[in-house]
């Protein structure tokens, strides 16, 4: 059985603030039914690499694909991206309302008028 292509693609991005590199050459392949587990010391980009899967950051060079299509950074491709796709941050002083996980998750999904079953369900 063929493996299906990645939902989720990384290609080679790289990312400086000044001179310093923060991602210099990181890639990541996610199939649609994996669960990845991200472990690297403190500071070595884990999180500016996912806000760059959300578009939360566009790389200085490198390409990131969703779905098998390149991101598309205009404001209209970035509103259906992020419904799609989101990060969640380990400390909870970096959540929107200091909440757990499942209550900032529940949040931005009643907040896009999703019925509370249907979040629930979610």
């Amino acid at each position: 059985m063929a493996a299906s292509p990645p939902i989720l693609y990384v290609d080679d991005i790289h990312l400086t603030h000044g001179v310093t590199p923060l991602l210099d050459g990181a890639s990541l392949s996610v199939g649609r039914d994996d669960r990845i587990c991200l472990v690297w010391r403190n500071g070595s980009g884990k999180s500016t690499l996912f806000r760059h899967c959300s578009g939360q950051l566009k790389p200085d060079r490198g390409t990131i694909y969703f779905n098998g299509k390149p991101i598309d950074y205009s404001y209209d491709s970035l509103r259906k991206l992020r419904n799609q796709v989101g990060v969640v941050s380990q400390s909870p002083e970096e959540q929107l309302f200091g909440f757990d996980v499942r209550e900032n998750l529940t949040f931005g999904l009643l907040n896009q008028g999703l019925e509370e079953r249907k979040v629930e369900w979610r």
